[in-house]
């Protein structure tokens, strides 16, 4: 069976909601709940976003668009792949293209890891695809061990929802090479100014 769904969203950005909740993980007392994840200060930067996301044919299919209207330069952090993949609350999970900040806890880490991005400038779009084979798999920028417990994805998966992190050029902390292409820092350093535009969710079964 096949499912398919469609958001617009015009000037804003719609952060998917309990991002920062623990999601059960089957009774299993060596498993964690996902990290928290901070949300940013300020408001998102004004943009067109639409997303198809499908569901059949053995895979998670996402094809979207956004549109810059900030009036500066975003870093876009579209090119992510493979896309990240964590869970969510009553059996939600969030395939992203996004930051994330390094964990707390019994692990630590010697370097952070990075997020792919590109620049888009005020007035110009990006388009893109991503294809995310099922069942889902988690996939961490720090892994599903932190030292305290491993972490898995709901179970079961019930839906699905995709995330497109940005963040306005004028407020990244890190240094960012000259072009097109640019790398974030997977920190609190960048979860704090990035915001995400997010499909509506849907329905795995």
């Amino acid at each position: 069976m096949r499912w398919a769904r469609r958001t617009v969203m015009r000037t804003r950005a719609l952060l998917a909601a309990g991002l920062a909740l623990a999601v059960g993980s089957g009774g299993c007392a060596a498993k964690q709940g996902e990290p928290a994840d901070p949300q940013p200060a300020g408001t998102a930067p004004a943009a067109e976003f639409s997303a198809d996301v499908t569901v059949g044919d053995g895979a998670v299919k996402v094809a979207y668009t956004l549109v810059n209207r900030s009036g500066g330069t975003l870093v876009v952090l579209s090119r992510v792949d493979p896309a990240y993949v964590v869970g969510q609350t009553s059996g939600r999970v969030q395939i992203g293209q996004r930051a994330f900040t390094m964990p707390e806890g019994g692990k630590t880490w010697s370097h952070p890891n990075f997020a792919d991005g590109v620049r888009v400038k005020d007035g110009d779009r990006i388009e893109r695809t991503l294809t995310v084979p099922l069942p889902l798999k988690r996939n961490h920028p720090y892994g599903d061990d932190y030292g305290d417990g491993t972490i898995a994805l709901p179970d079961p998966v019930r839906e699905v929802v995709f995330c497109l992190g940005a963040v306005r050029e004028t407020e990244v902390k890190a240094t960012l090479a000259a072009g097109d292409e640019v790398r974030l820092p997977h920190l609190s350093s960048t979860t704090a100014v990035q915001h995400l535009y997010c499909s509506d969710p849907v329905k795995l079964s």
